[in-house]
This record gives structure tokens, sequence and C-alpha cells, in this order.
């Protein structure tokens, strides 16, 4: 396979005809790959991912594609904007479309390629008061309504975008919402989440406004939040899914139960959970800082009554030079 691949790289470098060059090109292989693969979100994912490889090297054969070009364009796509997650899954489908193809003991070039380095991800929670000050600059509009929804539930904008009237059960004494499965990422099954009282009042008003059902523009919403943010001061880069990082950090913190966090999150990972919970005070750590408090009070207060008691003569130090 090696030897093959050497020959046709200077078949290439030649401009002559390779072995490849009746027809059979990568994109070919793509829809032979694609069309192994059952309907549903499996290939629709792979879909989605093998199109960006397709418009630059649909047209070449496949195997004239070599580890140091696959990752030279994994870089071109992160210099670019795409996440370094993004890249990796990108290469990823092309390990999983090779080995399908050409059998696991073939060589896979995709494989060759290394991944992207992943930073850690940093929480990205806001203070309440500073979400508070932030809506209320807000005039009120449909944006408003939904971002409100988003600061009191953290529901995600995909699923709220999906939320019909009848998902929505705020009459009782216990409110909820019914959130449909989910198809992004690992995928989450329907669920019935719990609301708080203003969890409550947002839906309620994101249904009296007739936003159930009803599709929106992120960059709009995004548009909006950003200049209500520079009204308050908050720091830059804020963006309107941080939001929903705070509710959970504030859920986590109120609770301190990471599976009870992810549940109401719709994680369907305890590792996505733990960042929120990083970002929140651990208790033992508190009550630490608590406890250095309170001694430098207590030291701080007798020393305050010494010098009260100096300056009043009533329990005065005697001074032993006098008794030399």
């Amino acid at each position: 396979m090696v030897a093959w691949q050497t020959r046709q790289r200077a078949l290439i470098d030649l401009g002559q005809p390779t072995d490849q060059n009746t027809g059979h090109t990568f994109s070919d292989d793509i829809a032979r790959y694609l069309a192994l693969l059952p309907a549903g979100r499996t290939r629709d994912d792979a879909e989605d991912l093998l199109a960006h490889w397709g418009r630059v090297y649909g047209h070449q054969p496949r195997h004239a594609l070599t580890a140091p070009i696959l990752h030279a364009q994994l870089l071109a796509w992160h210099r670019d904007g795409a996440a370094p997650q993004t890249c990796n899954h990108r290469r990823r489908v092309l390990v999983t479309l090779t080995t399908t193809l050409d059998g696991p003991d073939a060589a896979n070039f995709a494989r060759a390629c290394p991944k992207l380095p992943v930073p850690r991800p940093e929480p990205r929670g806001l203070p309440w008061a500073t979400i508070a000050a932030l809506l209320d600059t807000m005039r009120p509009s449909a944006t408003k309504t939904r971002l409100m929804v988003i600061a009191h539930t953290g529901l995600p904008h995909a699923t709220l975008a999906r939320l019909e009237p009848h998902d929505l059960h705020l009459d009782g004494p216990r409110p909820y919402a019914v959130i449909r499965p989910r198809r992004k990422g690992a995928g989450v099954a329907a669920r019935a989440v719990p609301l708080t009282a203003d969890g409550a009042a947002a839906l309620a008003a994101f249904a009296r406004e007739g936003l159930c059902g009803k599709p929106f523009s992120n960059s709009s919403m995004h548009k909006a939040f950003t200049l209500a943010a520079k009204k308050v001061g908050a720091p830059a880069g804020v963006r309107p899914y941080d939001l929903r990082h705070s509710f959970a950090v504030r859920l986590y913190a109120a609770t301190r139960d990471v599976q009870a966090v992810a549940a109401l999150m719709l994680h369907s990972s305890l590792t996505t959970t733990a960042r929120y919970a990083a970002q929140a005070v651990a208790p033992n750590a508190q009550a630490a800082v608590d406890a250095l408090g309170a001694t430098r009070a207590t030291r701080n207060q007798r020393r305050k009554g010494r010098k009260v008691a100096r300056k009043g003569g009533t329990t005065k130090t005697p001074d032993r030079r006098k008794h030399r």
C-alpha cells in the first residue's frame, strides 16, 4: 500500500494519469460509504462532516491524500474559526470511512494524522446581578422574552425553538416542561424538566406572546445581547449561551448534586456538568474562608478593646519601668 501510494504521488507530480484517474474520486468514495450507513442520525452527521472534505478534495482520488495534507487542512480550518473539537470530528470521520471501505488491516492515512490539541473548557457563568442588570436594560421584545427563559431555565437555544404549547405544564403547584429528544452530540432522551417559579413565569410569557414553535435568528439575539452587555459593563466576549452556563452554576451551588444538574441541563455526560461545578465555590472551601475571617475579626476586636481600655485608663497595663 505504501509503495502504491508513493507511485501514485509520483505520477501526480509528473502530470501523468494515475490508477485512480478513471472517474473514481474521493466524492465517489464518500457516496459509497454513506450508502453503507443506515438512515438516521449517524448518516446525517457523517454526511455533514464529509461535505467539508468533499468540497476541498472531492475531485481527487482518496489514496492521493496523506497525513500531512490532512493535518494542514485541519490547521487551515482552525485558523478560519473552526474549534479544535470540530476539526477532530472531521478527522475521525475519515478514519471511519477508510476503515469501512478498505478494511481494518489496510493502511489508514487519516489515523496517522495527529489530532489538534483541545484546550480545557473554561466556565463562562456570569453573576446574577450582571444578568439582571443586562436584561433590565433591554426593551420588551421577543428576544428579551427568549433570553429571560434561557436565564431562568437553562434551556439551550435549539430546545427552546422546538417547544410547543402542549409541552408546557405551568398551572400546577409543581410546573414542568416536557423536553423532546435531542440529537446533538450523544443525544438526549425525552424527559420532564421541573421549573422554578421564575422559570414558569418566563415560559408563561413565552407562550403568551406566541413564541412556541417559532424559529428565531441566533445572530439577532446575539447582537441584542451584546449591545445590552456593553451598556452594563459586562465582560467582553459574553454571549447569550452564557445565560445557560450561569443557570447551571447557580443550580449546582444550590444543590451540590452533579447528577441532578446533569439531568436538568440535558447533559449526556457528567464530564460536561463538572465544568459548572468547577466555577461554584465548594462548601468546605467557603467554610474555611469564613472560619479564617471570623478568627481575624475576633483578633481585631480584641486589639480594639485593648486600645479603648488604654485610652480610658480602666485596664491600663502597669508600666514596669517605674518599678525598676
